[in-house]
């Protein structure tokens, strides 16, 4: 979760578990990615649901809906050196 993010602006947090988002199950990033990322959703509002975990007194669960406004995504691919292969 990066700061100024759409996920920040959410409040969601470092460690939360996405399950759902409009109702459909994911079970990775890559369901994430695949549902949020088509180029018809950005600016417009997913509502998700996940579960925090916290760790006060035991571990507890939580399950939350937020709703988030799906912004542009940046693909940043590390420099390779090609030298080393």
């Amino acid at each position: 979760v990066y700061d100024h993010s759409p996920a920040s602006d959410a409040t969601i947090q470092p460690g939360d578990i996405i399950t759902q988002v409009d109702g459909k199950d994911v079970a990775c990033i890559g369901d994430l990615l695949c549902i949020a990322g088509m180029p018809d959703r950005q600016g417009k509002e997913l509502s998700l649901t996940l579960y925090r975990i916290y760790q006060r007194d035991g571990l507890r669960r939580e399950q939350l809906k937020k709703s988030v406004t799906v912004g542009d995504f940046d693909i940043f691919l590390p420099p390779v050196n090609l030298a080393t292969y």
